[in-house]
């Protein structure tokens, strides 16, 4: 049996279509620019994934924790004993998965 997808309110979806449009229009471009290499937009991505689960609240957990891998990282180049916060970010990609959120649609 497939995980229950609960929905975006239109709140949260108004956030973070404010607060995230820079990093949309930045994936987007990437993706339409780089058809032939859709790795190359994987940062973008990322930092869109970061973006939309910040503002939702039941991403809190999962958003702090990948935050405090993050900042980890760029202040010591390490997070228990990892050099990259795969985990955390694929926790953040489950619990938008979960919302219906993600993957993004491809445009």
């Amino acid at each position: 049996m497939g995980a229950k997808v609960s929905k975006i309110s239109a709140q949260e979806e108004a956030r973070i279509a404010k607060k995230c449009v820079a990093r949309r229009t930045a994936y987007y471009g990437c993706v339409a620019a780089n058809k032939a290499d859709p790795k190359a937009c994987e940062r973008l991505e990322a930092a869109l994934v970061m973006c939309t689960a910040s503002e939702l609240a039941s991403c809190k957990e999962a958003s702090g924790e990948h935050e405090r891998c993050f900042t980890s990282l760029m202040n010591t180049g390490r997070y228990n004993g990892r050099r990259d916060c795969t985990v955390e970010l694929d926790a953040l990609k489950a619990a938008l998965k979960r919302h219906g959120a993600y993957p993004f649609p491809q445009a």
